[in-house]
């Protein structure tokens, strides 16, 4: 199972009416604002009620529709959204989080995927586990290994230790204390915010979520490996980097918000520098205009047109043919336009075949005005499938422009992920089927390039050592430090001090 989502929550420090009396609605607009990471198919929240001294979680199938229960306020509040790429209604209930662990020691959702989540169930024989995915697995070794060591930081860091996959968590213990924690590969952002002044200490998968309410110096990544526990007010927080940091590297032409921030790097900025370089790597003629495939393409447009205008003028062979080109301005045009009152979402996650095509159908629309008789430049984040780059080439080929390239921000998509992309076999993969001419000749296309990953590495600024390369080479990024083989159940720890 695939789990693509967000995380986030609030801790109130100190208790204060006024600002309970908010909290559901805070925890409401988080949820909205890391919304890009999911779709329609199911949310949740859970809580601690301190009154009662019980947890306590509300689910929902479907988009962000609230019940009266969900518009309780509770000092400390979870949320978790999900993308499911399963069509059925029983696997997507499955996946719905927070969940109790066994015995009710412990709300858990996460965001991640663990490929070894069956193998990990060896260590917990006396559990009954009724759903076939990895968050109850999580939930119940959490559960164990908390029972065993009575310590939550012990517990978390045999967890990391055995998985084989990435995982941003968050948990209300039973005592009311809230844990988060960032996989120690650091394959997937979390942010933190914490305000002294106002007491209140909050988290989300998009930074940008945070900054809606929080100043810029009070938000900061959580660091991989760092496990945070807030008990009555306290904070406390350690760092296990046990694992090579993995960053993955559609974080940034894909699924984060262009106004997040991944580790300090603004994704808006990167995009902008990807497509800066696929811009001077091309001789591109001065008559050429370039557009985005709306909407996560538009920053890697707008730098690859700044990268087009700035390759023009250092061409130039006189002053005055310079001014005259930048006269002209950015060759950006709305080649494109996203139909933005059709309720249609990202269509790479879309749950089937079927809702995919009819979601690029009413997508987009063509700009006849900037494509017919012109040589167009398109701009596009990925390629996975196929399906959307041959409809939008077909429609803008209605229009009878002279040519159309497409240039695309990430490397080609050759390999299935499992750790937390709806790409799961090679068969689906275009890149890993057909040749760049191939593919060239299917979508009708005049021409194709592809950034690579030493061009994400220079847009970033992090190493390449530093990122996941499980779809652009094969390569599986997280494994166990610990051989699960050789841990006794009835001592989970004896392998790991």
């Amino acid at each position: 199972m695939i789990n693509i989502c967000f995380i986030a929550g609030v801790y109130l420090l100190e208790k204060n009416e006024k600002r309970l009396s908010k909290v559901h609605q805070y925890i409401e607009n988080l949820m909205t604002l890391c919304w890009n990471r999911a779709n329609d198919e199911g949310s949740g929240i859970g809580w601690y009620d301190f009154d009662k001294n019980t947890l306590g979680r509300e689910v929902k199938e479907g988009p962000l529709v609230w019940s009266k229960s969900f518009h309780e306020n509770y000092p400390v509040m979870i949320s978790h959204g999900i993308y499911s790429n399963s069509g059925t209604k029983k696997n997507i209930e499955e996946k719905l989080h927070p969940l109790y662990s066994e015995n009710d020691k412990l709300l858990f959702a996460f965001n991640g995927n663990i490929p070894n989540h069956e193998k990990l169930r060896k260590l917990m024989p006396e559990y009954t586990f009724n759903i076939d995915g990895d968050t109850e697995t999580l939930a119940n070794l959490l559960e164990k290994a908390y029972e065993q060591s009575g310590d939550i930081f012990k517990s978390v860091k045999l967890m990391y230790s055995v998985i084989d996959g990435p995982c941003n968590f968050e948990t209300i213990l039973d005592d009311g204390s809230l844990v988060i924690g960032r996989s120690p590969d650091g394959n997937k952002p979390l942010h933190m915010a914490k305000n002294r002044k106002r007491n209140v200490f909050s988290f989300a998968s998009e930074s940008s979520a945070l900054q809606q309410y929080f100043r810029d110096e009070d938000i900061c990544p959580v660091k991989p490996g760092e496990v945070i526990k807030i008990t009555k007010g306290i904070i406390e927080s350690k760092i296990y980097p046990i694992k090579p940091i993995k960053r993955c590297p559609f974080e940034f032409p894909y699924f984060a918000k262009p106004d997040s921030y991944i580790d300090g790097i603004n994704v808006g900025s990167a995009r902008r520098n990807i497509g800066k370089i696929l811009a001077l790597k091309n001789d591109i003629p001065t008559d050429a205009k370039t557009g985005a495939v709306p909407d996560s393409a538009i920053e890697l447009a707008q730098g690859f047109a700044g990268g087009m205008l700035e390759q023009w003028i250092n061409n130039c062979e006189t002053l005055k043919e310079a001014k005259e080109i930048a006269n002209k301005g950015i060759p950006l045009y709305n080649v494109l336009m996203r139909n933005r009152f059709g309720g249609i979402k990202r269509t790479f996650m879309q749950s089937s075949e079927e809702l995919r095509d009819h979601a690029i159908r009413i997508k987009f629309n063509p700009v006849k005005e900037n494509i017919t008789d012109e040589d167009i430049y398109i701009i596009d984040d990925s390629i996975v499938r196929g399906r959307t780059i041959k409809q939008i080439v077909r429609d803008i080929k209605r229009y009878n422009p002279k040519k159309v390239h497409m240039l695309i921000g990430f490397p080609e998509i050759k390999y299935p992920c499992h750790i937390g992309i709806d790409m799961q076999t090679k068969e689906e993969l275009i890149s890993a089927n057909m040749t760049q001419q191939e593919i060239i000749n299917y979508a009708n296309l005049d021409s194709l390039e592809f950034a690579t990953m030493e061009d994400i590495s220079k847009a970033t600024g992090f190493p390449i050592e530093e990122f996941c390369l499980g779809c652009t080479e094969g390569i599986q990024p997280i494994t166990p430090t610990i051989d699960i083989d050789h841990i006794d159940p009835d001592n989970l720890f004896e392998q790991l001090y």
